[in-house]
């Protein structure tokens, strides 16, 4: 006995077509929830993790900046007591902020942002000869802006241009930033910062030091010596694990100088005159078997 197959063919070409057009449907509802995640929460978070490496970048590129100026010291001709910061690199074609310049190559810290730009940074001249001309430091083209005789203002700025890679801020001398000549910058729509973007909705990222806040940062190797700017002071106890060159050690305390490892006198041919300069210095004698200490006459 024949059977007919027509109908039921038609009905399982009809749900196979039903079924293909379910799973175009659910792909496109899944790309859309994929697209929906990647420009919101995924987007949010990577926008956060960038910005929180530029943020931990600048924090440790500003207190290499900082150890570098106090390594440096104070240059000026006639010190003030104030450390200077490093100069700032020029950046030539690249952008950077306004009256500003780039990280220096000689700290080595990372020198782009997340984004691919390079950071940028300011530095301010402060203290009592405050002008960023002195020619100890560079004369009048060095690559820092005047400050002021203070140390509540920041003294070095690193800037990131943020992920639209432009920079929008600028770096102003206290001159400029202290509209109204009053000595200080607590007037509300009067005075400008030292360091700002354009508008708060840029999406540049600054992080500064002041001074105050760069001596901690230093561990105290950047205040000066009282009385003698090119002496830098650490009220800490130093060890060093490696080899140390000195052109003179000096034991100025009541305490005593302790050597535990032995102390190896030069010989004649070293040090050869004994004078007044050298009154009271030790040295083997000529055939190294005893010691002589000179008096200062022979």
């Amino acid at each position: 006995m024949a059977q007919s197959f027509g109908p039921k063919s038609s009905a399982n070409s009809g749900n196979i077509f039903f079924a293909l057009f379910g799973a175009i449907a659910l792909i496109g509802i899944l790309g859309a929830g994929v697209m929906t995640f990647m420009k919101g929460p995924l987007a949010t978070s990577v926008k956060l993790t960038r910005q929180n490496t530029a943020e931990n970048q600048m924090n440790i590129a500003g207190q290499v900046a900082v150890m570098a100026s106090a390594a440096n010291g104070d240059c000026e001709t006639v010190g003030d007591g104030f450390v200077e910061p490093v100069e700032w690199r020029d950046a030539g074609a690249l952008g950077h902020p306004t009256n500003g310049g780039l990280i220096p190559l000689t700290i080595g810290v990372s020198k782009k942002d997340p984004w691919g730009t390079e950071y940028g940074y300011c530095g301010w001249d402060h203290g009592a000869s405050n002008s960023a001309t002195d020619a100890g430091c560079g004369g009048a083209g060095q690559k820092r802006l005047s400050g002021t005789n203070s140390t509540a203002f920041p003294v070095v700025a690193m800037v990131s241009a943020g992920p639209d890679k432009v920079f929008t801020t600028t770096c102003r001398t206290f001159t400029t930033a202290d509209v109204n000549a009053d000595g200080d910058l607590d007037d509300a729509g009067v005075d400008l910062p030292l360091v700002s973007k354009a508008a708060e909705t840029d999406d540049d990222l600054i992080f500064t030091y002041t001074y105050e806040e760069a001596t901690g940062a230093s561990g105290g190797l950047w205040s000066l010596k009282s009385g003698d700017a090119s002496t830098a002071t650490i009220n800490k106890d130093i060890e060093v694990s490696g080899t140390g060159t000195f052109d003179r050690i000096g034991a100025t305390g009541s305490d005593y100088l302790e050597m535990l490892s032995g102390l190896k006198l030069p010989n004649p041919s070293v040090m050869s005159t004994c004078n007044a300069t050298n009154a009271g210095v030790m040295r083997l004698n000529a055939s190294a078997t005893g010691i002589e200490i000179c008096d200062g006459v022979s």
